[in-house]
């Protein structure tokens, strides 16, 4: 989730050019701008798994502007992320020993689970059905409460 959210700030400031490089960091009130920008990324990633496009504010002292993020670049942007998280799912399979045709299905948690191109990658790459709970960002603690 965290490095998806850096993505977006990627974006964001590849978009923007130099002007976040040049914001004066010194000042309170542009380190509060940024940490809203960063809020906003966060936002704008949430938003992403359920709308196909977002609007991400930027309001430094120096700067107001908007920058649009559509969830096809977003996918371009994490898609080497989540293959990696995919092969690293491989790997941990193999390394328990289990075969692969002994998993009947993947459950996905954490919020980053509600990405759509998670759900549809990890379905092609394992050939396995995805299930997700409701709410994926509390399915590992649900899951330790109910082993507990």
């Amino acid at each position: 989730g965290i490095d998806f959210d850096e993505a977006v700030m990627a974006h964001v400031r590849a978009t923007l050019g130099d002007a976040l490089e040049q914001a004066d960091t010194s000042d309170p009130a542009t380190r509060e701008a940024l940490a809203a920008l960063r809020v906003e990324c966060v936002t704008a990633k949430e938003l992403l798994s359920s709308d196909s496009d977002a609007t991400i504010s930027v309001n430094l002292p120096s700067l107001r502007t908007q920058v649009r993020l559509t969830r096809a670049e977003f996918e371009d942007v994490v898609r080497p992320m989540v293959r990696e998280t995919v092969q690293a799912m491989q790997r941990a399979v193999q390394a328990a020993g289990v075969e692969a045709t002994a998993v009947k299905a993947v459950l996905l948690a954490g919020g980053s689970s509600r990405i759509p191109l998670v759900g549809e990658l990890v379905a092609r790459e394992l050939g396995r059905p995805v299930v997700a709970d409701s709410h994926p960002k509390h399915t590992v603690a649900m899951g330790a409460a109910r082993v507990a």
